[in-house]
């Protein structure tokens, strides 16, 4: 890839991203703290005395931090100084560093939250405490590619964000289950991906010993896809972590959200050991 190209990938996931944060922000104050706080709802407390309902859940964070680290050296290392194109044995292992980090990406539980809470704000919906709950859309129930349109791709493009459509071109099931259950082909010949999946996206997940469907994906369209989601994994992390710092230096601020159970809360500001942090009061 030219390195203007990758300028204007650049530009284009920032600019996308950007105007989500942004929406989010301007369509609920209170919504958009409980984000930055890292709200998250643990089903595990449902039949206890505590409440199923937090903030700062830091775990997510922590959980995913390898990931970003590796994706960040990665991307420093063969895009920060211009273009990288696949030449000779080492590109094509590049192609495979690749295929593993898009994989692993769009099974991140962390990066999927943040997109589907990110979504649903950006339109002017609720906060989701849990964006896999099971009344709705379980996660574990859909296909990856059901749950990833229904909750992130199509209201933001119904809505005209264009983080949906961003999403859309970069979200490819069938290469990151190819990849998983190795059954594809990197050709060095035609320069191509060749991949297998589903004939029905949406079906229920089921495990493929015959591949039902072949795909092909050309060298360049596939490090568009990777490098669109790569940048849009870093810079969504780099922005979240940049507007919770920001909402963190608000020492004592108090935002009040009411919890879907009716209650109403405050989530304030506090320092404890010399470290912001935001907690229910």
């Amino acid at each position: 890839m030219e390195t203007q190209m990758l300028e204007s990938t650049k530009t284009e996931v920032e600019n996308a991203v950007n105007r989500a944060f942004e929406l989010a922000r301007l369509l609920s104050q209170s919504s958009f703290r409980l984000f930055l706080a890292l709200g998250d709802y643990f089903e595990i407390f449902e039949s206890t005395n505590e409440s199923p309902y937090v903030i700062e859940n830091v775990d997510d964070i922590r959980y995913d931090t390898n990931r970003i680290k590796f994706l960040t050296r990665y991307l420093h290392n063969h895009y920060e100084t211009g273009g990288f194109s696949y030449q000779d044995a080492n590109g094509i292992d590049c192609i495979t560093i690749e295929l593993m980090i898009y994989s692993q990406m769009w099974e991140s539980d962390f990066f999927l939250k943040t997109l589907a809470r990110l979504a649903s704000l950006a339109i002017g919906e609720k906060y989701l405490w849990n964006p896999f709950e099971k009344e709705t859309l379980e996660k574990k129930e859909l296909s990856n590619w059901t749950w990833v349109h229904r909750r992130i791709i199509h209201p933001l493009i119904n809505k005209g964000v264009a983080l949906g459509n961003l999403i859309n071109e970069c979200y490819c099931p069938n290469l990151r289950h190819s990849f998983a259950h190795s059954i594809y082909e990197i050709s060095e010949q035609s320069k191509e991906i060749n991949y297998f999946g589903f004939n029905r996206p949406e079906q229920k997940r089921k495990r493929l010993f015959y591949p039902q469907k072949s795909y092909s994906l050309s060298f360049s369209d596939f490090q568009v896809k990777f490098l669109k989601s790569a940048h849009l994994s870093y810079y969504m992390n780099t922005l979240l972590n940049q507007y919770r710092y920001l909402e963190l230096n608000k020492l004592h601020s108090i935002e009040k959200i009411e919890l879907p159970n009716g209650h109403t809360v405050g989530i304030k500001v506090i320092q404890e050991f010399g470290i912001n942090k935001f907690i229910f009061e």
